[in-house]
């Protein structure tokens, strides 16, 4: 699928009219769901649509040591759990570690927030914060 840039204005009261273009190729109509990914370092929103409202939505921050593995292993901690990543960015904080943000799914989830943020830190990450998205 090709990509394209579509060039929008913020209107009076922060509405922003996603162009026909966009929401036909989408399939995105009135009461459709987003991810809303701002990056304020880079002056940047990144929209990510959510094709099932009724998923278990969540966000999890991790540091991790910019090391061979180091997001294999916090990967696999996620799918040991039944976990679903969703999608994400992955940044280089320094050479030392990589900041990531991943939208993720606990529907299935067989690890609350507390116990799987442990044994992703037992897998080598530096820091994880999870946090309920609310649709």
């Amino acid at each position: 699928m090709e990509k394209k840039l579509e060039a929008v204005k913020v209107e009076e009261g922060n509405v922003i009219t996603l162009p026909k273009s966009v929401t036909s190729s989408m399939g995105i109509k009135a009461g459709s769901y987003f991810i809303v990914n701002v990056n304020p370092e880079y002056k940047e929103v990144i929209l990510h649509a959510v094709p099932n409202p009724n998923k278990r939505l969540a966000e999890i921050r991790v540091e991790l040591a910019n090391t061979p593995g180091a997001l294999a292993r916090f990967s696999n901690a996620l799918g040991n759990a039944k976990v679903n990543i969703e999608g994400g960015t992955l940044t280089p904080a320094s050479e030392k570690k990589t900041v990531a943000i991943f939208t993720v799914d606990m529907a299935n989830a067989t690890r609350n927030k507390e116990e799987l943020s442990k044994d992703c830190k037992k897998g080598g990450a530096l820091l994880v914060e999870i946090r309920a998205l609310n649709l």
